[in-house]
């Protein structure tokens, strides 16, 4: 009996022992497989494909049982494709990438619950499309059938319902998005009818939107209506501006003539303000460009107006600033006023603007208009203004527009302004105006500066 006992303890500690360095070695394998894990993640955020392969072939081969197995194939795959873009010869090309897709398979079988599955289907259709551009025909099959069975739900939401609805992202749609846009580089004809179902019919809106930017790259003759439609259908505002976004980075004249129709029959201001900006992103269309001066000239609406301006401001076209400088002369609202003093200033390259600038900051009866004129151009201190700031600060009277002109100055830090800044501080006799002069020069770093300050204090 006291053997039994002595033999059952032997056996018990025996487990026990075993178990523990069983334990011991699984901990060092997770250990090792984690620190494998990490150093091909920091290879692939180096971008260094063939070390993150390495590194991730090390993990599939020796740590089957890892935590960090089926991301680190997902990864593997990713870093294979990668590797296969960099390298030179096209039959290296094509076999990296092949084999990439198949592991991508065996991947997709093999750990279906894994969350790695729907970038593993995503990935699997970007290396079929480079496939089949190279000629591979038989890896179309990924992509086709990453199309199957298509299902779209009709759209049953209200006309002005919030994108961020509740409405469940589905990955199968997301990976099918993806295998359309493929096709659309390889058969237009195809894609193109399904991509306008899912624009027009999913529920999704965040969906909608992302099936519209791939449909706004295809050149099919049925785009622009396409477009416009969403633009003016669809029930979710954030989906109809994208629609107009799309339409205006077009730069033809049907879309053009199509953001006209729409801006003459909307009154949504929100809506305005975007087909303003559909507008200004046309460069090519004269069309465009001539709507966006109509608006800023005779819209009634206020704000659309100052958008317009705004806009014309950044174009750096001629006709855009004639047009501006006619508005200006015509207008009696301070606010646009404002608004068009800032437009001239961002004209960085045309001299025209500046002459408009000196001239408001000169000779406009609007004292609130000459001071931005003064503010803006001491954003950009030429000699010519530098001169121009000096001989107007002697000439006027008007405190406001002296203090304007000495804050301007102050903010260059070149030689040449503290120079001035100092001449006017000696010619100086208001007491109050001496000292901001003296308070902006004490703020600078310059010598000279420091030399005249010096120069007062020991008077």
């Amino acid at each position: 009996m006291k053997t039994f006992k002595f033999i059952s303890l032997f056996l018990v500690f025996l487990l026990i022992f075993s178990g523990l360095s069983l334990a011991q070695e699984t901990k060092e394998e997770v250990q090792e497989a984690q620190k494998a894990y990490e150093k091909a993640k920091k290879y692939i955020y180096s971008k260094e494909w063939q070390r993150a392969t390495k590194e991730l072939r090390k993990i599939a081969e020796e740590y089957k049982k890892s935590e960090y197995l089926d991301e680190s194939l997902y990864w593997l795959s990713y870093s294979m494709k990668k590797l296969s873009e960099e390298m030179g010869n096209l039959d290296q090309q094509i076999e990296l990438q092949k084999e990439a897709l198949e592991g991508l398979n065996q991947f997709i079988e093999e750990f279906s619950a894994s969350s790695w599955v729907d970038d593993a289907e995503i990935l699997r259709i970007e290396i079929a499309e480079g496939l089949v551009k190279k000629g591979l025909k038989a890896y179309r099959k990924y992509i086709n059938g990453a199309l199957k069975e298509i299902d779209i739900e009709p759209i049953e939401i209200d006309i002005e319902e919030p994108l961020e609805a509740e409405i469940e992202e589905d990955p199968e749609i997301e990976i099918k998005l993806v295998a359309l846009n493929a096709l659309l580089e390889m058969d237009d004809e195809k894609a193109f009818p399904i991509l306008v179902k899912i624009v027009k019919e999913n529920k999704n809106p965040k969906l909608r939107q992302k099936a519209l930017f791939i449909l706004s790259q295809s050149e099919h003759d049925k785009v622009v209506p396409v477009l416009v439609e969403v633009a003016t259908k669809d029930p979710v505002i954030e989906v109809r501006e994208k629609a107009i976004f799309w339409l205006g980075q077009r730069e033809e004249e049907a879309s053009a003539d199509a953001l006209i129709k729409i801006y003459k029959q909307t009154t949504d201001p929100k809506m305005k303000e975007k087909l303003i900006f559909a507008f200004s992103q046309d460069e090519e269309t004269e069309k465009s460009r001539n709507m966006l001066i109509d608006i800023a000239k005779n819209d009634k609406d206020l704000n659309a107006r100052e958008k317009a301006i705004f806009w014309l401001g950044q174009s750096g076209d001629r006709r855009a600033l004639d047009a501006l400088i006619d508005i200006y002369k015509k207008t009696t609202d301070i606010e646009l006023k404002e608004k068009i003093i800032f437009s001239l200033s961002q004209e960085e390259e045309l001299k025209k603007a500046k002459d408009m600038l000196i001239d408001i900051a000169k000779n406009d009866k609007d004292f609130r208009a000459r001071e931005k004129a003064i503010f803006w151009l001491g954003q950009d201190l030429t000699n010519e203004v530098l001169d121009f700031f000096v001989d107007m600060y002697l000439k006027t009277d008007n405190m406001n527009i002296k203090e304007k002109i000495i804050f301007s100055i102050s903010q260059s830090d070149t030689d040449r302004a503290i120079k001035k800044l100092i001449e006017m501080a000696k010619k100086e006799k208001n007491h109050d105006l001496k000292k901001k002069i003296i308070f902006w020069l004490g703020q600078s770093e310059s010598e000279e500066a420091i030399k005249y300050l010096k120069e007062i204090i020991e008077k």
